[in-house]
């Protein structure tokens, strides 16, 4: 039982973070001495202050608006959709179905992982080339999260509740499954113990 409530509850966790920012991306300039920008980062697109970026971009010489397909297309919401869904199904089903889904779920998530940092790659190493500070910005490559440092910029990119929310269904399917597997294998044993007791009680 609570393996099924915790494989529903896991589905549901992954379907609100479509909704939901990933990652918060925060900057400090020169030319914001009083505030700090900030930048959404969904499964499906970027929100925020997105003209204050664009003036940033424009100087160091990165695209603000990058033609992901993912985003694009809105590829990586779908999954996670369908994903949610199939987690939900999941606790219906036996212990396999379980598994496949919680190796699905860890194995998207490092995937993902990969290519947010890939995207991050590109964005820092495709520039342009008529940037007004192409000769102090060269090509860098942000981490996921974390600092990144150009010449006066800095810009930091912040786990936000999407982003944690994707991790606590990841831990509870793996807990879960774990739990089930638990629970399967203590089975046979508790049927023997059951056994014997009720041969005791015909015997008496």
């Amino acid at each position: 039982m609570k393996a099924k409530l915790s494989f529903i509850i896991s589905g549901i966790l992954i379907i609100i973070s479509i909704f939901i920012p990933y990652i918060l991306i925060i900057f400090s300039s020169p030319q914001y001495p009083t505030r700090s920008p900030k930048m959404f980062l969904f499964v499906h697109s970027l929100k925020g202050d997105i003209r204050d970026w664009e003036v940033v971009g424009r100087y160091i010489g990165v695209n603000v608006h990058p033609d992901f397909p993912e985003l694009k297309y809105k590829l990586v919401a779908i999954f996670l959709f369908f994903l949610g869904l199939f987690l939900i199904f999941s606790a219906f089903r036996g212990i396999k179905w379980k598994k496949v889904a919680s190796i699905l779920v860890v194995v998207f998530g490092l995937l993902l992982l990969i290519l947010v940092q890939f995207r991050l790659y590109q964005q820092g190493h495709n520039l342009d080339p008529n940037a007004p500070l192409r000769f102090v910005v060269k090509p860098f490559t942000p981490p996921v999260f974390g600092l990144t440092k150009i010449s006066k910029i800095r810009i930091y990119h912040l786990p936000f509740i999407g982003t944690f929310l994707y991790l606590a269904s990841s831990l509870l399917c793996v807990w879960s499954s774990w739990l089930s597997k638990e629970v399967k294998a203590l089975s046979p044993q508790f049927m023997f113990l059951a056994n014997e007791q009720e041969s005791s009680l015909k015997r008496i």
